[in-house]
């Protein structure tokens, strides 16, 4: 018999509070979304240093079923259960205005493609573009003369 309960293992503590609002953000949404049980840090298992305890959902996991190929008709039954749920997300307003890029908490958001994985909470996507693209900037870094000084 399977366990009705999974353990959601992160090796980036700061991550955790994100993603337990997220999962709380997705069953306010009514999505089909796991019920988070506990979350926390263990600081003395620093090769896991945080979890989250959720509830397994039951069914067949969307990947296992797209693998075997989808039937024209289930696959557009999944694009409009999508639609209906992302729709339901679209009108709720973003934490610090409409422009705003942050988290879900209005916190710094994170991502392993960012060096350090935190973002400072931005004001709108100008802001976000810049800080993105300020890495590929030609004062940035000239493997020629070292980093920059300015």
């Amino acid at each position: 018999m399977a366990s009705s309960h999974v353990a959601f293992l992160t090796d980036i503590p700061g991550l955790i509070h994100d993603e337990v609002q997220s999962i709380r953000a997705a069953c306010a949404a009514e999505f089909s979304a796991p019920k988070v049980i506990s979350y926390g840090t263990h600081p003395e298992t620093p090769y896991v240093p945080a979890s989250i305890l959720i509830t397994r959902l039951p069914g067949v996991e969307l990947a296992n079923v797209c693998k075997d190929g989808l039937e024209h008709g289930e696959c557009e039954a999944i694009t409009e259960e999508l639609r209906i749920r992302l729709n339901a997300i679209c009108p709720w307003a973003p934490p610090a205005g409409p422009s705003s890029i942050r988290s879900i908490t209005g916190e710094p958001t994170r991502s392993i493609r960012v060096l350090d994985h935190r973002m400072s909470p931005f004001d709108d996507k100008k802001e976000f573009t810049r800080f993105l693209l300020a890495p590929a900037s030609p004062h940035s870094y000239n493997p020629k003369r070292g980093p920059s000084t300015t």
